[in-house]
């Protein structure tokens, strides 16, 4: 949820103009702001805070488990409905249905991604600290060949959602969705969910929420290159300096001096 900062560090940059050109935050913008920063807050205070575990077997172990299986399943669902919709003509191009399917196989794929890549940390610190080799365990070759296959996958669908849309709308909607499920993914491989309370989970559930909520708020308010908000006098300004644009039933006067001492070329 972190990462759900760097929007917000970017619509503050623009309101201040040190990105380009300066932008108008309306006061929706700044709730969602505070949503954000508070969540994160809230995220990193209540949310669970497991002991690390360097134990290679302790660590692959997790890939049985059920609601990781489930989360796999459905990430692999999603990902043939968009790759079908995109070979079908149903997406692709320029428009919202692609922006949103894309982000959402793609989120689901990052949540993978960022959970294989955390076992293979962890099998490095392993292997550093306590000289426990990981290529005997089949769950580490199919954690490998999964973030491999995953991530070359997840590359295309972010290009694929980039395309979609207005990078004002795509990159924070895909943010959104990594955020979003690499909290679930990391719920359901490490079961991180069981080390906290339900007051905790509570809390951290309600920080959660906040951070999506303001960065939707940001998704949707943040303006696009054809609805620049302008200030009222800048508006009254440029309509005043507008040229006016003639009636459609005023004549146009042509005058034409022919002199008639010239031959003219009939081909002409």
């Amino acid at each position: 949820p972190i990462g759900g900062i760097t929007i917000v560090s970017s619509v503050l940059f623009a309101r201040l103009g040190l990105a380009g050109e300066y932008e108008y935050v309306v006061w929706e913008q700044w709730v969602a702001i505070l949503a954000v920063v508070m969540g994160v807050a809230l995220i990193d205070i209540f949310g669970p805070h497991p002991e690390p575990v360097l134990n290679t077997t302790t660590v692959l172990e997790h890939f049985h488990n059920e609601a990781f299986v489930a989360y796999e399943i459905i990430t692999l669902a999603a990902v043939v409905v968009t790759y079908s919709g995109i070979w079908l003509g149903k997406l692709g191009g320029q428009n919202l249905q692609t922006t949103v399917a894309s982000a959402v196989s793609a989120g689901l794929c990052s949540g993978i991604t960022m959970t294989m890549m955390k076992v293979m940390a962890t099998c490095v610190g392993a292997w550093i600290l306590h000289n426990s080799l990981p290529f005997f365990f089949p769950e580490f070759w199919v954690a490998l060949v999964t973030l491999v296959m995953v991530a070359v996958v997840l590359v295309h669908l972010l290009n694929v959602c980039l395309a979609s849309s207005n990078l004002a709308l795509s990159t924070p909607l895909y943010q959104v969705c990594v955020i979003l499920f690499t909290i679930v993914a990391a719920c359901a491989f490490y079961q991180e969910a069981d080390v906290a309370t339900r007051s905790e989970l509570l809390v951290f559930l309600l920080g959660v929420i906040a951070v999506l909520s303001g960065l939707g708020v940001l998704i949707f308010k943040r303006d696009m290159p054809d609805k620049k908000l302008l200030p009222k006098e800048d508006k009254e300004t440029a309509i005043a300096r507008a040229p006016a644009a003639p009636a459609p039933d005023e004549p146009t006067e042509v005058s034409a001096v022919i002199d008639p001492e010239i031959d003219i070329d009939p081909e002409l």
